[in-house]
């Protein structure tokens, strides 16, 4: 009779490891993408021109800028979320090698258990259990380090953004600038200026600086 080869059984605490790594990428660009749209948003959202004492015209025509567009197409945000791409490619290749170490590790605590009592295999499953949670939460910290990076990155560019909004509103006579996002009807594409703004920030705005988001340490009650 032949024997029946057994099968090496993945951890599903291993399984559930190598599932968490997988997504950091996804997570991180859709955290990253969301700091930056905020950021556009906070700073165009709706621009009342006459409160930043910059009307020195008298007409009060209402414009739209779309924000979204803004942070997808203006060069400076395309930096942004390249310097943070190769960011989070470097640490997922990391995570692939510690998420590769923790299953040979549990490969031989497979072949290892018929010679454990079950106190020592509940043991040793409870230490690579430990170190798996010690992984997810490197990651969850780097998601934070990668995210705050961008955040500041966006905030080194925010005094160069908002006057190219204004040299924009001065040339077209807008009193009051709204995103579109909060617009329900807009009746005349003259009114958006979108076009205009990506391509007067794209002539201002010509680096980012982006730092290393390893420079950035949190507590544990921060966020």
């Amino acid at each position: 009779m032949v024997k029946k080869k057994e099968k090496a059984v993945k951890s599903p605490v291993v399984a559930k490891a190598a599932a968490m790594c997988s997504r950091i990428g996804q997570r991180c660009r859709t955290r990253c993408a969301a700091v930056l749209a905020a950021k556009a948003a906070g700073l165009i959202g709706v621009m009342v021109l006459v409160a930043l004492g910059m009307n020195v015209w008298t007409e009060n025509r209402v414009v739209i800028l779309e924000a979204d567009r803004v942070t997808q197409e203006v060069t400076a945000f395309k930096l942004i979320r390249a310097e943070e791409g190769k960011y989070v490619a470097q640490w997922n290749a990391e995570t692939d090698v510690e998420v590769r170490a923790l299953q040979a590790e549990q490969d031989e605590l497979n072949k290892e258990k018929s010679k454990l009592s079950a106190a020592q295999y509940k043991k040793k499953q409870e230490a690579l259990a430990k170190k798996i949670e010690v992984l997810k939460r490197k990651n969850e910290y780097r998601v934070r380090q990668i995210a705050t990076a961008s955040r500041q990155a966006a905030l080194s560019i925010q005094k160069e953004m908002g006057e190219a909004i204004k040299r924009v509103a001065k040339r077209e006579h807008a009193g009051i600038i709204l995103n579109s996002s909060n617009v329900i009807y807009a009746d005349d594409e003259t009114n958006n200026i979108t076009d205009a703004v990506i391509k007067e920030m794209n002539k201002a705005i010509t680096s980012v600086t982006y730092p290393n988001p390893l420079t950035f340490q949190f507590t544990s009650g921060e966020k």
